[in-house]
């Protein structure tokens, strides 16, 4: 390894061979459970040959598990607010990969949830968290609620490089990241804010790519497959089981692409677009929080902080973070806001949903400490160094601030949040383009599909070729739908767990494809 790579590991806080720490409501309707494919709407594709379909590798649990797996249920469940739930526990671990030609050790987060009863003979489902719903934060939720998964089997997520105690990174300056957090300046024009982006959002992939110029790729979606490879062999097992949360499934899916023989569950979970370009993910974002907010407007309540009339006081407190009338706050911190609370945050949906009419309803009255409260927590949810890094190595095609201006004058009048997503969009727009995730191939194994109602990170026209890609593969997937608002359905809904019973014992199709709130 070079002198420049191994400083560049050890600014990340990535020791060369040293031990990091692991670390009422009027219901939604769901919609259909039918989706589009290449080959028309239904469900289930049949095999060419006519039968059930393939059988996938086999699966099962290691021999002899080698990860050093300790207690950290309590401190998980205080850094996310997650208290187990059934006596769920937490245990924490670490995995070294190697990083870079050199095989240059990496100390990986990963961690393992289990209630009392779970068969220690089961085949561990792997949970591929993503840039956002990272994994960590994802089991630490599914175990804070009723889990019939967890009955079923243990769940193991493994953090991504770069993120959290998986070798956080720290490369941005204090000013860059406030401007691409907050979209720029309450009050400004759309066309100086996204100057103002562009020109952060250059000054951090400046600073960036020289803090880590000789690992900079190695922070990929495919570099995190190759982990979940290294787990695969550190188990010695055949094939990996994987429910992929979020823009996990990029990780998930670019491992399927490149060990196609290794797969034996795939669970997609609120998935994104798989080698789609960033406009389009973040038109899928736009909608995705467009439908979050008016789900929170209209499930508010009758003792909703907002008041009488939450959808007008909603469209109020966008419009004046946007012209600069809600204080500092802009209508990018607003949609912060929105996702740190109702895409990953804790809780049942009624105390996210008091949560976040409780802070906005401060800031429009003169109590802007409920709302920066929760931005400090989707500073550190959201919007770390590693997370930009990771999400911009990702982002195959970028897009240009005259595309980024004219989304946002588009989607503003079109989506709730709709400016403030494409606002979002500059943030990658300098970055260097990394290698495109690799191309599906055939599979042996089906595949399940489980979305939101209301997903601000994401939506269902992220299946518009996916559920084709799948199909083209083999991969046969099935649909499951959740009428609730958050990022990863089958995280949060038991009802969805419990259709994926089959499924994950003999690969059967989900017994229930639409799950209530």
């Amino acid at each position: 390894m070079s002198h420049a790579r191994t400083r560049a590991l050890a600014a990340a806080g990535i020791a060369v061979g040293a031990f990091v720490a692991v670390s009422a409501c009027a219901p939604v309707p769901a919609p259909t459970p039918d989706y589009v494919t290449d080959f028309g709407k239904g469900g289930r594709a049949p095999s060419p040959s006519g039968d059930a379909g393939p059988k996938g590798p086999e699966w099962k649990a290691s021999a002899k598990d080698p990860l050093a797996w300790q207690d950290c249920t309590s401190r998980l469940a205080g850094r996310y607010g997650t208290p187990p739930a059934a006596n769920a526990t937490l245990q924490c671990a670490t995995l070294t990969v190697g990083v870079g030609q050199a095989e240059a050790p990496l100390k990986l987060s990963v961690t393992r949830a289990r209630v009392p009863g779970t068969p220690d003979t089961a085949a561990p489902l792997v949970l591929v968290g993503g840039t956002e719903f990272t994994g960590q934060r994802a089991l630490a939720t599914l175990a804070a609620g009723d889990s019939p998964v967890l009955a079923n089997r243990p769940v193991v997520a493994v953090e991504r490089r770069g993120i959290g105690t998986s070798g956080a990174l720290t490369c941005r300056t204090a000013d860059d990241q406030s401007v691409l957090r907050s979209g720029g300046t309450a009050g400004q024009s759309l066309e100086t804010r996204v100057a103002k982006v562009g020109e952060s959002a250059q000054k951090a992939s400046t600073t960036c790519g020289d803090a880590y110029a000789d690992a900079i790729s190695d922070f990929t979606a495919p570099a995190a497959a190759d982990d979940l490879e290294k787990l695969r062999t550190t188990w010695n097992v055949p094939a990996l089981g994987l429910l992929a949360v979020g823009d996990g499934s990029t990780t998930a899916l670019a491992y399927a692409a490149e060990h196609p023989k290794q797969v034996a569950r795939l669970i997609l979970d609120s998935p994104v677009r798989y080698g789609g370009t960033e406009l389009q993910r973040a038109e899928d974002a736009a909608r995705g929080t467009s439908a979050t907010v008016d789900a929170f407007a209209a499930q508010c309540g009758p003792t909703c902080a907002l008041g009488a009339d939450p959808a007008g006081a909603v469209r109020a407190i966008i419009d004046d973070a946007a012209a600069g009338r809600l204080g500092s706050f802009t209508d990018s911190d607003v949609r912060r806001a929105v996702v740190v609370t109702l895409g990953i945050g804790p809780g049942d949906r009624d105390a996210r949903i008091t949560r976040l009419a409780t802070a906005l309803q401060g800031a429009r009255t003169g109590d802007a400490a409920p709302l920066r409260a929760l931005l400090r927590t989707a500073d550190e949810a959201l919007g770390t160094d590693g997370q930009f890094v990771a999400r911009c190595s990702d982002a195959v095609t970028k897009a240009s601030p005259d595309q980024v201006l004219a989304s946002a004058r588009k989607w503003g009048p079109e989506f709730r949040l709709g400016a403030a997503t494409a606002l979002d969009l500059g943030t990658c727009g300098a970055w260097p383009t990394m290698t495109a995730p690799p191309k599906l191939t055939d599979l042996g194994v089906t595949s399940v599909v489980a979305t939101s109602a209301a997903d601000p990170l994401t939506a269902r026209t992220a299946l518009d070729t996916l559920t084709g890609q799948l199909t083209v593969v083999g991969a046969q997937p099935s649909a499951v739908t959740w009428a609730g608002i958050g990022d990863g359905a089958v995280i949060r809904s038991s009802c969805v767990q419990k259709s994926l019973i089959g499924y994950l014992d003999k690969l059967d199709a989900p017994s229930t494809r639409a799950c209530p709130a």
